[in-house]
């Protein structure tokens, strides 16, 4: 540049200084949008007025203004700040959104104070020219009663407080999106969770049409009417005390198409056929400017909704597993984690779901660690396969939420619940909470279920009984219980006892499944026993059992894909190998045909029943698919294996001995979504004995509970004796539950 066009740019630069009536150093401006006076964890909104303007707002390398926080404490924090606008309220019948006032794109800074005090607050803009700060305004901040945000508990890594050290205790659902394109839905839907005790719902970011970086925005820019979508969603969110998980991306993103139709891929603004970075999916977590794109969003989403105390967790990927990238590193999850972290000034939680590597979990920027269930709507148990989840994540010492949860992933409980008992439903919401998971689980299908069929009422008994446990002050473990027994000195018979499959797809876990004689298994009973063709997915199982008297195993085939050779080994020794073959004219098939998606196999449906005798004693029974591809076993019935005295019930129990305090859900087995649909009689039960394993002595009270209603039966003042409490059941059916408290 000549000397002469530096003394333009300079005299240039004065006239507008001059002519705009401030100094250079007041160039950049701050103040509040609101007045009123401001109370502690109330969130503050402060306009940055530039005597710039730039062609990308939304790029920190061209523009970027942070905040300086100081608190009374003296303790200082930084917050970016955001491009925004106002819009017309999402939801204007909520009644409590401030009125619309129309104003121009502007940043603004959006900050909560934690304390009361004093506050001081500016601001730097830096560009290429450098970095302006504006002068420092100061808020004066009242005390308040607010909770805070949600933290990990202080006291142990398995549960949730508030920064006041209240238990949080999410008791959930997925309301990921309006049905229909109608977010004034989410009005009726928070209410009627909210007034039935819900707390705690999943949302997705990444759902059209509300994404807020799109093909539609460009990649790297951000539509501010969808970003103010989601202020209104937090803020109606925060009306009915209901705390959101906010999803970021979804497998879909990175897909051309799948089950449900054409995905997201081709219309990715990261794809390169779009401008993007990315030439193939996998570029989207391995390509370094995609991360850093991805990182500006980021960064965007920490200056906009952390000020939200109900901003309860940030989640990178829905079911990255399912995006169809093999091998995909740690490193990216770790990355967007760790800058989470760094940058968020209120440091909320950070997850990802669901299926992905151990070592994801492991990784210190994980704060909660998640699962995925579901059934195919041939597993009648769920309740099963979300114990052994919770016990299966219990290793990385961390909270656990089980995000979605469903009959089958197929489509909504609808199908399987004709007469809306929701039975699934209620069983997956205790099965979790009494098994150790951080909240109960979260159920997926909202807006055809739910919703629809008006199942609120189901969380009312759920969180009831949750609110009177201090989560965040206990250390509760899960603990067996002895068999529960009916009263009586009748003779002890013997009958068959049936174990119904309940696992899902993939690799099921190698733990040995021990059976208790009222039936309850250890672990989820496998669905499908993958042979060499799925080696990957390939386990044996090992089951446990003891008969008091000689009689048959009995397994029920369903289905079969290409072939298979069932191997069945008692004890160490061979005993049989059943073969089945799908194709046409396979023996004992009731029908094949082939699949339509490649590799094209057929299947089929067998529907019969294969017999292992095995003598009175106890036995170590493994089972594993020798060749082929997959066979599925609905059931296992091991006859003269259940005892008359069992009361032919389940329990699930938590225990923290130090604090005196134990929880139990006693429920019948039989209960589950299939009886029900069948319209078969639930049984009275009355009476039966419970033991419970004490390791102090003294007075306890046993508070028994209506599960349904969230109502307490009856109170027993009860003593330990010889390190057992001895407890006789209330007159209830289906289930019941129990909290146990040192007196």
């Amino acid at each position: 540049m000549t000397l002469k066009k530096v003394q333009c740019a300079l005299a240039a630069v004065v006239f507008m200084l001059i002519h705009s009536g401030v100094r250079a150093d007041e160039a950049i401006t701050l103040h509040r949008r609101s007045d009123g006076p401001v109370a502690a964890y109330q969130r503050v909104e402060l306009e940055v007025g530039l005597d710039r303007h730039y062609a990308n707002p939304f790029d920190p390398d061209e523009i970027a203004v942070d905040a300086q926080i100081v608190s009374p404490a003296g303790k200082a924090i930084s917050l970016p700040a955001f491009w925004g606008k106002n819009y017309p309220a999402t939801f204007p019948e909520a009644g409590k959104q401030a009125a619309f006032k129309p104003d121009s794109p502007s940043f603004r800074v959006r900050f909560c104070p934690t304390s009361a005090g004093r506050w001081k607050i500016s601001v730097t803009a830096k560009d290429q020219t450098g970095a302006r700060s504006s002068s420092p305004i100061e808020i004066d901040v009242a005390p308040s009663a607010s909770r805070g945000f949600i933290r990990l508990s202080s006291v142990n890594h398995q549960y949730l407080q508030f920064d006041s050290g209240a238990a949080y205790f999410p008791v959930g659902l997925n309301i990921a999106w309006p049905d229909g394109k109608n977010p004034a839905q989410y009005v009726g839907w928070f209410k009627s969770f909210s007034e039935n005790g819900g707390n705690f719902a999943r949302v997705w970011m990444c759902h059209p049409p509300v994404m807020i970086e799109s093909e539609r925005s460009g990649l790297g820019k951000y539509d501010l009417a969808n970003a103010g979508y989601f202020d209104d969603l937090l803020e109606l969110a925060e009306q009915n005390g209901i705390d959101l998980m906010l999803t970021f991306n979804n497998h879909r993103e990175l897909l051309n198409r799948d089950m449900w139709g054409p995905a997201g891929w081709p219309t990715s603004p990261y794809n390169a056929a779009n401008g993007g970075p990315a030439t193939r999916p996998v570029d989207f977590f391995t390509d370094e400017v995609a991360r850093k794109f991805f990182k500006q969003r980021l960064r965007y989403f920490i200056a906009r909704y952390s000020s939200f105390t109900n901003m309860m967790c940030w989640e990178l990927f829905n079911e990255q597993e399912l995006a169809r990238i093999h091998n995909l590193p740690d490193s990216w999850v770790a990355e967007m984690a760790d800058y989470l972290h760094a940058n968020d000034p209120y440091n909320h939680l950070v997850s990802t779901s669901s299926d992905v590597p151990e070592s994801v979990w492991k990784l210190d920027g994980m704060s909660i660690s998640q699962g995925h269930i579901y059934g195919d709507g041939e597993v009648v148990d769920l309740v099963t396969p979300i114990v052994a989840a919770v016990k299966r994540h219990a290793q990385f010492d961390k909270p656990y939420l089980l995000a979605e949860f469903g009959i089958s992933y197929k489509g909504p409980d609808t199908q399987y619940d004709p007469h809306n008992t929701a039975t699934s439903l209620h069983n997956s919401l205790w099965a979790a909470t009494m098994s150790g998971a951080c909240g109960t689980a979260a159920y997926w299908w909202w807006d055809n279920y739910i919703g629809p069929n008006n199942l609120w009422p189901v969380y009312q008994g759920i969180s009831k009984f949750a609110a009177s446990v201090d989560w965040a002050k206990r250390h509760f473990s899960p603990i067996e219980l002895p068999p529960p027994t009916r009263a009586g000195n009748k003779p002890e018979t013997f009958s068959d006892l049936v174990l119904p499959s309940a696992g899902r797809w993939g690799k099921a876990d190698s733990v040995p499944i021990n059976i208790a004689p009222s039936g309850q298994a250890s672990a989820a009973l496998p669905h499908y026993y993958y042979g060499p063709d799925k080696q990957e997915l390939r386990t044996a199982t090992t089951l446990y059992v003891e008969l008091k008297k000689a009689g048959d195993m009995t397994l029920h085939i369903n289905t079969v894909s290409d072939h298979a050779t069932l191997h069945i080994n008692v004890d160490d020794n061979s005993i049989a190998d059943f073969t089945f073959d799908a194709q046409p004219g396979g023996a004992d098939q009731e029908s094949t045909k082939m699949t339509e998606e490649p590799p094209q196999v057929y299947q089929a449906v067998f529907n019969k029943d294969r017999t292992v005798p095995l003598a009175a004693g106890k036995h170590k029974i493994v089972i594993d698919n020798y060749a082929g591809d997959w066979v599925t076993v609905d059931r296992i019935t091991f006859a003269n294996a259940k005892s008359s005295k069992s009361a032919d019930l389940n329990a699930l129990a938590l225990q923290d001995a130090s604090a005196g305090e134990t929880l139990v859900w006693l429920f019948d087995g039989t209960s589950n979504w299939q009886t029900d649909r069948d319209g078969l009689p639930h049984r009275e039960i009355d009476s039966v004995s419970l033991s419970i394993p004490i390791a102090r002595a003294g007075d306890f009270e046993a508070s028994w509970w209506d599960t349904r209603t969230g109502s307490i039966i009856r109170r027993d003042q009860v003593q330990a004796r010889d390190g057992m409490l001895l407890l006789i059941t209330p007159k209830f059916s289906r289930d019941v539950a129990v909290r146990i408290t040192a007196r």
